[in-house]
């Protein structure tokens, strides 16, 4: 695991393939587009207290998490859990275990007490 970089916006590949298989019934499917791709590459260069790490298997990005200052409520003393997703050929592989474990690392770290 590492931290992420405007490099990984491919990971919106990622994001897609999580959410098509982990919401299928519920909601509807998504698509990689360009204008998503840009949504995360700016995500990913957001300053703090927003923070992003990736996931790695083999030096191969399969998921990622990202953190920062609650939208909804905007709190600035609420933290939030952005997102998080594995690749869903990785699930149940403890990639998810280790960004959720990080994502409340930090979380504490950068002074939220909720989240």
């Amino acid at each position: 695991m590492r931290p992420a970089t405007s490099l990984d916006a491919k990971i919106t590949q990622i994001y897609v393939s999580s959410w098509n298989e982990g919401f299928a019934g519920f909601f509807p499917s998504r698509e990689v587009s360009n204008g998503l791709e840009a949504r995360w590459a700016e995500a990913l260069t957001a300053a703090p207290p927003s923070r992003w790490w990736v996931a790695t298997r083999a030096e191969k990005v399969v998921g990622f998490a990202g953190t920062g200052t609650s939208r909804d409520p905007v709190d600035p003393n609420l933290g939030e859990l952005d997102t998080i997703a594995v690749d869903p050929p990785c699930w149940r592989t403890g990639r998810g275990r280790l960004l959720m474990d990080s994502a409340v690392d930090h979380l504490c770290r950068d002074g939220f007490e909720e989240a």
